[in-house]
């Protein structure tokens, strides 16, 4: 595919790629990086979208060290889309001494027929950025409200931290037993992430009547784990559901060697499980999805589907009963994660096939390129 970046009047030809300069909103002068969107795995337009930026070493689908990037002040990031606009910034980690620095960026468009770029600003000498905030501020919460509920990175949590809720007010705070799980280096995108053992007494959740959903029907569950050992049954990844129960729930597992999506809704359970067998000590990306009333359920894997069989025609989630955990159930035993747990997330949508297979290849570091230094 041909890319032109153009500057001044041109007159396109048919089929012709065409990469609009960030500078045609507005242009800042220092020290930048384009950043090319792989459409490969993009396969619808996506709208309004979070994509993580991995600082590090080695990034993105050509592994670049990016690492110098991280002695900017985080501060005076900025991310411009295709069009040269500012977006929201959610700064998750920004670490020189480690060299790992995690951003979330609200990508106004993303397209599915060609590949998009958008451009890092990182000089010191720029001035502030007024749209990047850290984890809970206003432009870290509106990187992720046009879709999510709840965000939980894990990126500081421990067995006496919580861990922080980038959306919503909910942080994962409460360890229930004298043993939880403990902070690890080594998450899926190079930060830190929780690790959780068998244990009964291992948890953490946020408390009930949290979830104000407008439609109860709609949820999507998501979470990224690494099994230590399988088989492990009921290996609960994040559970919605309450300390008895006795109420409507719902969650994202492992069973045995399978990754499952299950809905318990006024005693009727459906559970839908991926066909294929995973292995211990590597990560997978795990989602459930309930499109509503009178639809099946869905499970994804790393970004695929497999779609239950038979519609689920029961009435929505009781939200005011119901509280999430992370690493366990509140209700029963032998049903707790054996690995690290990262980056869990409760969306109020059925979010689209596109979007999960996206979250998979970004978050896996699998979709983007990064260029070359310029503006120095």
């Amino acid at each position: 595919m041909q890319r032109i970046t153009r500057f001044g009047p041109h007159r396109y030809l048919p089929g012709e790629s065409v990469l609009i300069s960030p500078s045609a909103g507005a242009s800042l002068d220092g020290a930048y990086r384009d950043i090319t969107i792989d459409s490969t795995n993009i396969d619808a337009d996506l709208t309004d979208y979070p994509l993580p930026l991995i600082i590090g070493t080695s990034s993105g689908q050509t592994n670049v060290d990016l690492s110098g990037i991280l002695d900017t002040d985080s501060s005076k990031i900025h991310v411009h889309d295709s069009n040269g606009f500012n977006c929201k910034i959610e700064i998750q980690r920004w670490d020189a001494v480690n060299d790992i620095g995690i951003l979330w960026v609200k990508v106004p468009s993303i397209s599915s027929s060609q590949d998009t770029t958008i451009r890092i600003y990182y000089d010191s000498d720029l001035s502030g950025n007024t749209e990047i905030g850290a984890v809970g501020s206003a432009n870290g919460i509106s990187v992720f409200s046009s879709y999510y509920k709840h965000v939980w990175h894990m990126e500081t949590a421990d067995f006496a931290v919580d861990a922080s809720d980038s959306v919503g007010t909910q942080d994962l705070n409460s360890t229930n037993g004298t043993a939880g799980p403990s902070k690890i280096t080594g998450g899926v995108m190079g930060g830190n992430c929780l690790d959780f053992s068998t244990s009964d007494t291992e948890r953490k959740y946020a408390g009930s009547g949290i979830f104000d959903f407008e439609d109860q029907t709609l949820i999507t569950l998501e979470g990224w784990h690494k099994p230590t050992t399988l088989p492990n049954t009921f290996n609960t990844i994040l559970m919605l559901g309450n300390a008895t129960g006795s109420a409507d729930s719902t969650g994202i597992r492992f069973n045995n060697d399978y990754a499952e999506f299950m809905v318990v809704l006024q005693s009727t359970a459906r559970t839908v499980v991926f066909p294929t067998i995973a292995t211990a000590d590597n990560w997978y990306h795990v989602a459930g999805r309930w499109s509503g009333t009178g639809t099946v359920i869905d499970v994804y894997q790393n970004g695929v589907k497999q779609a239950g069989v038979t519609e689920y025609n029961q009435a929505g989630i009781d939200r005011t009963t119901v509280s999430a955990c992370a690493g366990n159930t509140r209700y029963a035993t032998g049903r707790g994660v054996n690995g690290p747990v990262n980056e869990l997330r409760i969306a109020n949508l059925a979010l689209t096939d596109a979007f999960l297979k996206a979250n998979y290849y970004s978050q896996a570091d699998n979709i983007l390129t990064w260029g070359a230094e310029a503006g120095v």
